[in-house]
């Protein structure tokens, strides 16, 4: 009878620590999926400022050219 006890705890243990496993693998892939979004969305806004600038740029002058350098340089 004791044994059965025995078997029942371990069944219990071992379903606890199954689910403990699940919720710790959930865990850790809401994370790295959080982080590869937050790496795209990073890469996305710089690639969007390149283009911006660029578009700035292209319509500028030399002098004008020379004038927005300066002030980057200066921020």
């Amino acid at each position: 009878m004791a044994s059965k006890s025995y078997d029942k705890i371990a069944d219990i243990c071992v379903q606890l620590m199954l689910q403990i496993a699940a919720m710790v693998l959930l865990l850790k892939t809401n994370g790295l999926m959080r982080f590869i979004f937050s790496v795209i969305s990073m890469m996305k806004k710089k690639e969007e400022e390149e283009e911006e600038k660029k578009k700035e740029e292209e319509g500028e002058d030399g002098d004008e050219k020379e004038e927005r350098r300066r002030r980057r340089e200066n921020n």
